[in-house]
């Protein structure tokens, strides 16, 4: 068994010295959960929890860093998990001169900065994780949409340029709030570095520069990743951006990994061709237990390509673009070395029960039992919100529940609040608050008197509730809540699948 940390194999591919393994990371996209930070980072968490990858990229939505000047979006299905703008915030020239610098603690990229703090406090510095950015030139065409902003951008430049400036400034103080979360580094994130969209001239004007001033912001950082995206891409004019890692898209370009380290002085990233995944992500959708890649990857459609210029293997990573989640997913916490414990445990018997009942049964009593609960339980929810399945176990013996009683909790009871307003919740008295509703085995008082609840979500419905109880007072921490959530992650596409 290797010795070597994930940051001793990252940084060894990166100098070009000899390494036990490539390092091997997937990352993908997680609509829905994008939206909110603890979702955010749980799906994350239980995403390296389930595989092991050397290094952990955390994927926002690609307008997170734009919403706070007025763009609305939302995701309607894309494969990939894109979301269709519905307003932009840009539409005039002078719009690009009256933006004022976004604030990283405030909105949306306080969202982003809570979900990296939550993911660094979890990975307690064992795994690197590095932070999405999208360059100024990406950031305006969120603002306006493509063809307005290069239409702007050829028309008023000198307009377009105070914008990017502004971009530019909001991005660097996003990166330098980040920086106490713990990132390894940035994944930037250069989406218009292509033939025909820009001419050679235009991109040298309006990307080079700006990209330059954002790379050397992130300079302090071991981990940076520029990733150029495109196919027809002008690899010449970032290949000398200042970064240990390069990433593109080296089976569709023609250029391949290793003509790619003739130009690029540092590591490459890539290796496998994104489109031909789609299949076999819906079999890890399925969670296979078939691993086949270093690190517990599922198997990729094709074979990774050489890594560098000698041809000895060494100096990059397996980077594969992903399908979003058939389910979104909840939070992720900071008093869990238990958890992964626990949420490993959890993946497996998903990995393996096919019977939803007695998939709810045992996955349940793992969670009683590691939270010291006494009674608990898992209701599953129809399309139209009403109970349709579900267990309880009270002092460790499994409750028969009636549709009446089902429908009675969803109705008036705590899980039915937690259902309607799509939140979480922690009652630290149960006696105190109105939600919980007594059965007959703790009418005299005797039952539970703390409880935690949290949702199961799948896609944009809540397809279920997870609940804990305890016969003390104030039983449950806020870290609970947040390590309660993260196990309904695994649960959510199951109970979805059965609801379907």
């Amino acid at each position: 068994m290797t010795t070597w940390s994930k940051r001793k194999r990252l940084e060894a591919v990166m100098a070009g010295e000899p390494v036990d393994r490539p390092p091997v990371a997937l990352w993908r996209h997680w609509p829905g959960d994008d939206q909110d930070a603890t979702a955010l980072a749980a799906a994350h968490l239980k995403w390296q929890a389930d595989y092991d990858w050397d290094l952990l990229k955390i994927g926002p939505a690609s307008s997170y860093s734009v919403v706070d000047w007025g763009v609305v979006d939302r995701w309607e299905g894309h494969i990939e998990g894109t979301r269709a703008t519905t307003r932009y915030a840009v539409a005039a020239p002078s719009d690009w001169e009256a933006l004022r610098p976004s604030d990283p603690g405030r909105g949306m990229l306080a969202t982003q900065i809570e979900a990296l703090g939550h993911v660094g406090r979890a990975l307690r510095g064992e795994v690197p994780f590095i932070a999405t950015i999208f360059s100024p030139l990406s950031m305006a065409k969120h603002l306006a949409g493509n063809e307005v902003a290069l239409s702007h951008m050829r028309q008023y430049p000198d307009a377009f340029h105070r914008g990017l400036d502004t971009l530019t400034e909001s991005i660097i103080a996003f990166i330098d709030a980040a920086r106490a979360t713990g990132i390894a580094g940035i994944y930037y994130a250069v989406q218009h570095a292509v033939y025909p969209l820009l001419s050679r001239d235009e991109f040298a004007a309006f990307g080079r520069p700006y990209d330059q001033r954002v790379l050397a912001a992130a300079a302090g950082l071991w981990c940076n990743v520029v990733h150029l995206h495109g196919t027809r891409v002008m690899f010449d004019l970032v290949a000398d951006y200042p970064a240990p890692l390069l990433n593109w898209h080296d089976r569709e370009t023609g250029i391949s990994l290793r003509q790619g380290l003739d130009a690029f002085p540092g590591a490459a990233s890539g290796g496998v061709k994104p489109r031909g995944l789609q299949g076999m992500l819906r079999g890890l959708q399925r969670r296979t237990e078939k691993p086949a890649l270093p690190g517990g990857a599922a198997e990729p459609a094709a074979e990774p390509a050489p890594a560098n210029g000698n041809g000895n293997g060494h100096g990059h990573t397996v980077r594969l673009d992903v399908l979003p989640p058939m389910a979104p997913v909840l939070p992720a916490n900071e008093r869990s070395r238990v958890s992964l414990d626990v949420l490993y445990a959890i993946s497996r018997e998903l990995a393996t029960q096919l019977d939803l009942r007695e998939l709810m049964q045992r996955v349940l009593q793992m969670t009683l039992d590691s939270f010291g609960a006494s009674s608990g339980s898992i209701i599953v929810l129809d399309e139209r919100g009403e109970a349709m399945e579900g267990v309880m176990i009270y002092e460790g013996r499994v409750q028969t529940q009636d549709s009446a009683q089902l429908a009675e909790v969803i109705d008036r009871g705590l899980a039915g609040w937690v259902s309607k307003h799509r939140r979480p919740a922690v009652l630290d008295d149960t006696h105190a608050d109105e939600r919980w509703v007594r059965r007959g085995w703790d009418a005299d008082g005797s039952g539970p008197r703390s409880v935690v609840s949290v949702p199961l979500l799948a896609s944009d419905r809540v397809v279920g509730v997870l609940t804990l109880a305890h016969s003390s007072v104030g039983h449950f921490s806020r870290d609970d809540l947040s390590m309660l959530t993260a196990i309904a992650v695994g649960l959510s596409t199951n109970s979805r699948a059965y609801a379907n």
